[in-house]
């Protein structure tokens, strides 16, 4: 074969086999030639984008409540654990209102009657005790009218006998009625009765507990705070005991509503209270401070070891407060859209002059439903708002972002066409 026959062979291969490229390639990358040229993708101005409509919240600067919440225990006031002095037997049992021997649940009075024991031994020991007192009085009676009479009647040895015979009978009288009093126990306080733990018949030991009694108004609601959140306690108790000893009317109150419902599904009425004390140290089990905090109790409807959410009102600021589902994540930052005028020449709601206490105060004017604006965004610093169950407290808040997005902020973007439209609260006669 000649050369040029070559050249032409090795030519053709050549050309076949970069058209057979081409090929794959296009095929590689998904081109068409006989698909139509695709226009690129324009983003929309935002004159562009549609007028989205919301509801708007005024926002007022106020005094707001911080609270903190804690679930706790309904605890008694006072619990004593009651026994007798000395051993015996049980004869009988106090008796209740309705007559009947005193058990669990009972009211009692201070000063009523729990218990008895047989008393027979501890009686005429007490009476052999009187009538030791009393021959030894007679006898110490004749030797001081002698010593008086002639004070050589009676040595001093003798005189100081009958003196001693005399004092020693006291004391054992003394103890005689110490015993049988002892017999017989009393309530300390006004209270309940919340554990009889004997019976009669028994034999009993002396300090063995009898009864538990417990002072039931006030109750106290008990609950663990953390370390990182007891300082805020201690410093709004001192506030409080600063206030008090000015002549103010303050108190760190708490609200308690107690777990569960009632009989046609309501939840229970909130209980009122104040802080009572804030422990020195932390609990060794725990770790947690035990804060308490008194209960009113008068109708006698709490019970001890009943569980509660407890409200307590660490402080109490200045600041604005809306929802908590108002903000939204934008740029993995949390934010408000807020509005201000549409028109081109006012970027910012025109402020308004109004007057608080006599000095002058600034303050923006409520959006108007139906008129158009435009969504702008306030960043969230944290330390500037506050995480308060369904609401956000702000601390700061410019004066153009008074006007805050309630609801459908979660499809805008900065600067779109907004509008306001009522919400069935505005609507509401």
């Amino acid at each position: 074969m000649s050369l040029a026959a070559q050249i032409g062979r090795y030519s053709g291969l050549v050309l076949v086999t970069a058209v057979a490229l081409g090929v794959m390639l296009a095929n590689g990358w998904g081109w068409d030639p006989t698909a139509p040229r695709e226009e690129p993708i324009r983003t929309p101005s935002l004159d562009e984008l549609p007028t989205m409509p919301v509801s708007a919240q005024h926002l007022q600067l106020e005094r707001v409540e911080v609270i903190d919440r804690y679930s706790g225990m309904i605890k008694p006031w006072e619990r004593f654990q009651i026994g007798f002095d000395t051993a015996g037997r049980v004869l009988e049992l106090g008796i209740n209102e309705q007559g009947q021997p005193l058990d669990d649940g009972d009211p009692v009075r201070a000063g009523q009657v729990l218990a008895k024991l047989d008393q027979r031994h501890l009686e005429a020991r007490q009476r052999e005790a009187a009538a030791m007192l009393k021959r030894a009085k007679d006898e110490f009676d004749r030797a001081e009218e002698l010593k008086q009479v002639n004070p050589n009647a009676i040595s001093d040895a003798r005189y100081l006998s009958r003196e001693t015979d005399f004092e020693i009978a006291s004391a054992q009288k003394e103890l005689a009625d110490k015993f049988l009093a002892d017999a017989t126990l009393r309530s300390p306080i006004d209270g309940v009765l919340s554990k009889r733990l004997i019976n009669v018949g028994e034999q009993v030991l002396p300090q063995q507990a009898a009864f538990e009694v417990i002072q039931a108004e006030p109750m106290l609601f008990t609950v663990g705070v953390p370390e990182s959140r007891i300082r805020a306690f201690i410093e709004r108790q001192r506030d409080v005991d600063h206030r008090r000893a000015s002549g103010a009317d303050d108190t760190f109150s708490v609200q308690v509503q107690l777990v569960g419902h009632d009989a046609r599904g309501r939840r229970w009425e909130p209980l009122t209270g104040a802080v009572r004390t804030i422990s020195q140290t932390a609990d060794d089990v725990s770790g947690m401070f035990q804060v308490e905090a008194e209960l009113n109790n008068k109708d006698g409807l709490l019970r001890a070891g009943q569980i509660g959410v407890g409200q307590f009102v660490v402080a109490v600021v200045d600041g604005y407060r809306l929802p908590a589902t108002a903000a939204v994540i934008r740029n993995e930052q949390l934010v408000l859209f807020y509005m201000k005028e549409s028109s081109d020449s006012r970027d910012e709601p025109a402020p308004v002059t109004r007057t608080s206490q006599g000095s002058p105060a600034m303050e923006v004017r409520p959006v108007e439903a139906g008129k158009k604006y435009r969504a702008a965004i306030h960043v969230l610093e944290p330390g500037k708002y506050l995480e308060q169950g369904e609401e956000i407290v702000l601390l700061d808040l410019p004066l153009a972002a008074r006007n805050v997005i309630t609801r459908g902020q979660h499809r805008l973007v900065e600067g779109g066409s907004v509008i306001v439209v009522p919400t069935d609260a505005d609507a509401a006669p």
